[in-house]
């Protein structure tokens, strides 16, 4: 496996399928799943990147959308609170909380698959970040798309992510 071709197919098709979401209308789970299969697939008839290799790259970037969900959330409460028609104007505060509500209810089904689905292990591809480490809580701080090492400090593999 060629970690530098992988980190390339996911930044491929991060930006693949950025172009797309932003030229769709739907912005529900199930559409944004479509999306990436359909970059993906775009991809690899362009000859840019295999089967497996947008396979792969697929995984590595739905989990890193996933993961988002918890800080997206944790942002989505703080910024309502913020928002108060006293200090905003009331339609505003209206449409972002709208906003907030209906992109909020996306990664809430994509969290519903499971709580594996936001763990990051070495070996995996990630983009940009902070992994915490589960074992002992060291943070690694990553400002590039990359491969996930053990933890420096003691050498476990398991990590949660956030932003």
């Amino acid at each position: 496996m060629n970690e530098d071709r992988d980190i390339k197919n996911y930044e491929r098709l991060a930006e693949k399928t950025k172009q797309m979401f932003e030229s769709g209308k739907d912005k529900s789970a199930t559409w944004i799943d479509e999306t990436l299969a359909k970059a993906a697939q775009q991809l690899e008839e362009a000859g840019e990147l295999t089967k497996e290799e947008g396979q792969r790259a697929k995984e590595f970037l739905r989990k890193d959308l996933e993961a988002t969900k918890e800080d997206f959330e944790r942002a989505s409460q703080a910024a309502k609170r913020a928002l108060d028609p006293a200090r905003a104007g009331a339609g505003f505060a209206n449409l972002a909380s709208h906003l907030f509500d209906a992109l909020g209810d996306t990664f809430k089904a994509w969290a519903a698959r499971s709580e594996e689905a936001v763990a990051f292990h070495t070996g995996q591809i990630t983009g940009p970040g902070t992994l915490t480490c589960k074992a002992c809580g060291t943070e690694l701080h990553l400002d590039h798309t990359a491969r996930i090492p053990p933890c420096p400090k003691c050498h476990k593999t398991d990590y949660r992510k956030s932003y």
